[in-house]
């Protein structure tokens, strides 16, 4: 194998051959990921030239990066030939996406090429300390590839998607919420007890949900949208382009709004009173329901079809729900508002009645469109991996392919 000059070595010209190639290697692999199966369609998509796609497609197929896909016989090549299709390769160079929820960590196995291959869930303790944190969360990923039949050496990177604060540059879980036993959490010390690992990321839920969603609906890569998901909690991702993290990647915790219009104090698992959160949250609503009725409801599917009518319960949801969007249409003016999960799902006979609702009360008459997904429709440790690919191409090209 050909020796690598150390960067520190390299002159100009080296740097600059270097660029030229990595950014040949990134428009194909790129373009292979977005589905230019055909070396024409490869060629269409990148504008570079017939030799050099041969001269790279070769190569990643000789790596076994890619494989040659069945043939189609609807797709010919030059002088009639059958064109052979090209994708990433199955069994080599796989992501893993796990998201911890309070009660279970959801996996994904996902190939380079960004196709879901399996997904499996697993129990979480109710309580850890940060040890036996780092074990169960190691033994998951064990047995999950172990369940998919992959070898942890063809396992390339894993991304945790994460509630509360993270600080995804230093791999640090800044606020860790509804896991009992744990503090600030370091994920440096989960390298050691998964050695075979290449990359590791941290990815806040929230932003994993939303492209998840993206995904699913087909939504415009250029779309600039504002996604809502109200469950146990209430999270909002921002993207114009890219997704918007601010300076300490806490953007989008528009559950800790202060919300004026409650009568009585209610206390935030943050710790403040009066979060929209306490409204717009299961715990809110269905805390709203037992008071108001005198029962003890543990959860929505206890809770009789008639309340969900109750206009008192309705105007509850409806007036909080209204107020975070006007907020967020005034201060982002997303193209499009997209919002669900479980707390929405009793209340999709309102959903034109927000619509209504916010554009009388927002700035120019509100978003140009909404979008209401269920909450089966979200798929989050998928939406980690997705949120995390391009940089995976960069660094997987600079680190074994140049």
């Amino acid at each position: 194998m050909k020796e690598k000059t150390h960067p520190a070595n390299k002159t100009e010209r080296h740097k600059m051959h270097d660029e030229m190639r990595f950014l040949s290697l990134y428009k194909i692999m790129h373009s292979i990921r977005e589905g230019m199966g055909t070396k024409n369609e490869i060629k269409s998509a990148t504008g570079l030239s017939w030799g050099s796609c041969s001269e790279i497609i070769s190569m990643l197929e000789q790596k076994k990066i890619i494989i040659t896909e069945k043939e189609n016989p609807k797709r010919k090549g030059k002088q009639g030939r059958t064109a052979s299709r090209y994708g990433f390769n199955h069994r080599k160079n796989l992501l893993i996406g796990m998201q911890l929820s309070s009660t279970e960590i959801n996996c994904s196995l996902v190939s380079f090429g960004l196709e879901e291959i399996s997904s499996q869930s697993y129990p979480l303790p109710e309580t850890f300390t940060s040890t036996d944190f780092f074990q169960h969360l190691s033994s998951v990923f064990y047995h999950f590839i172990s369940d998919c039949s992959v070898k942890p050496s063809n396992v390339l990177g894993l991304v945790i998607a994460l509630m509360g604060g993270i600080d995804a540059k230093h791999l640090k879980w800044i606020f860790p919420v509804r896991i009992s036993g744990l503090g600030e959490v370091d994920f440096t010390p989960l390298k050691s007890l998964l050695p075979s690992l290449r990359y590791l990321w941290l990815e806040h839920d929230i932003n994993a949900q939303a492209s998840s969603i993206v995904k699913r609906h087909k939504v415009d890569k250029g779309a600039n949208y504002v996604f809502l998901h109200v469950g146990e909690g209430m999270g909002a991702s921002v993207y114009d382009g890219k997704i918007y993290s601010g300076k300490r990647g806490f953007a989008g915790e528009v559950g800790h709004i202060p919300y004026p219009f409650l009568k009585e104090s209610h206390r935030c698992h943050c710790g403040k009173i009066n979060c929209v959160e306490t409204v717009l949250s299961l715990h809110g609503i269905m805390g709203y329901i037992n008071r108001l009725y005198h029962v003890n409801y543990k959860n929505f599917d206890e809770v009789p079809v008639e309340i969900w009518h109750d206009e008192r319960i309705q105007t509850y949801f409806l007036d909080a729900m209204v107020y975070v969007m006007v907020i967020l249409t005034n201060l982002l003016d997303p193209g499009i508002i997209i919002a669900g999960g479980e707390v929405l799902q009793p209340f999709g006979s309102l959903f034109p009645v927000i619509e209504k609702k916010v554009r009388e009360q927002s700035w120019m008459h509100g978003p140009p469109s909404f979008l209401w997904y269920h909450k089966q429709e979200l798929n989050c440790p998928y939406g980690a991996v997705l949120n995390v690919a391009d940089d995976l191409l960069e660094r997987y090209i600079r680190d074994f392919l140049l």
